[in-house]
């Protein structure tokens, strides 16, 4: 057995230390979520690759329609409305728990960017990072 030598830095938490961010910071934090009450609407913010055409764009929009409608009512979460602009795709929904929440956005960016991918004739990621998740207060 290796012996440690006195005052060294073996263990613990080191700087730099950990997986590196997708970017140069990272989007959302990956700590836990915090609970969905049971009646909430939330407004879900999906970032969309910098290089990539808006999603609002003629080219794009009966695609995401298409695909956002498919799966508008799935695994416990209703989508309300959604606003696709040119960085992001906003989704107002009203999940059902926090399990609903998670399998249902999973779903619907999956048809998303299968959709658009197949549209622009490419493959990979659509998505940046993480969703975002906050309740509307209305």
């Amino acid at each position: 057995m290796t012996e440690r030598p006195r005052g060294s830095n073996w263990g613990g938490a080191r700087p730099g230390a950990g997986r590196p961010p997708n970017g140069e910071v990272s989007g959302v934090s990956h700590l836990r979520r915090s609970a969905v009450p049971r009646s909430a609407e939330l407004l879900v913010t999906l970032r969309v690759h910098p290089e990539l055409p808006s999603l609002a764009s003629s080219a794009l929009r009966g695609h995401v329609d298409a695909a956002l409608r498919a799966g508008a009512d799935r695994f416990g979460l209703q989508l309300l409305s959604y606003s696709a602009r040119k960085g992001t795709l906003e989704l107002r929904v009203k999940p059902a728990d926090r399990r609903a929440l998670a399998r249902g956005i999973q779903g619907l960016s999956i048809r998303v960017a299968r959709a658009v991918n197949r549209q622009l004739k490419r493959k990979g990621r659509l998505f940046v990072d993480r969703y975002e998740a906050r309740a509307v207060e209305t």
